[in-house]
């Protein structure tokens, strides 16, 4: 399956322009370890993954709570919170995982199911060659997490 219709059959809101951005600079750089924050149905960290399974190296690390109350923090619209209240996260969680192994990247790939502000304690500085922070779309989530993952 090609990159942009396997992102377009994926649940999120990655464009396959974007998504293939994030394959190609997996494989251009020298990436051993990348990560992403706010990983959803798997739309741009799936093709993360796939980088790395065709470098045949490196690892991509997930990192979502796949909980409404993350989803809910910090300053949000009103639609914004209506429509992350709604969402059944276990489902989507669950298809991630599913969507990892139909695309045979479970070796190139690992999720964390934990906030990012907490996951962030469990991770070296300087470790991390890519950071793609794409969680909440808050102030407040965007600055913590930036403050907290950019010297890893």
């Amino acid at each position: 399956m090609k990159l942009k219709s396997l992102v377009k059959s994926l649940p999120g809101w990655c464009t396959p322009e974007k998504a293939q951005r994030l394959f190609d600079l997996v494989i251009e750089s020298n990436s051993q370890i990348t990560c992403e924050l706010g990983v959803f149905g798997g739309r741009s960290f799936i093709p993360l993954a796939l980088a790395h399974k065709q470098k045949g190296t490196g690892f991509a690390l997930g990192i979502d709570a796949w909980k409404k109350e993350a989803s809910l923090e910090g300053t949000n619209s009103l639609e914004n919170n209506e429509y992350w209240s709604k969402i059944n996260y276990t489902k989507v969680y669950r298809q991630c995982i599913y969507d990892i192994q139909v695309n045979d990247v479970d070796d190139f790939c690992s999720l964390i199911r934990m906030r990012s502000q907490d996951a962030g304690f469990l991770i070296a500085d300087n470790v991390i060659d890519i950071l793609h922070q794409d969680s909440a779309h808050n102030i407040e989530t965007i600055t913590t997490e930036l403050n907290l993952w950019i010297p890893k």
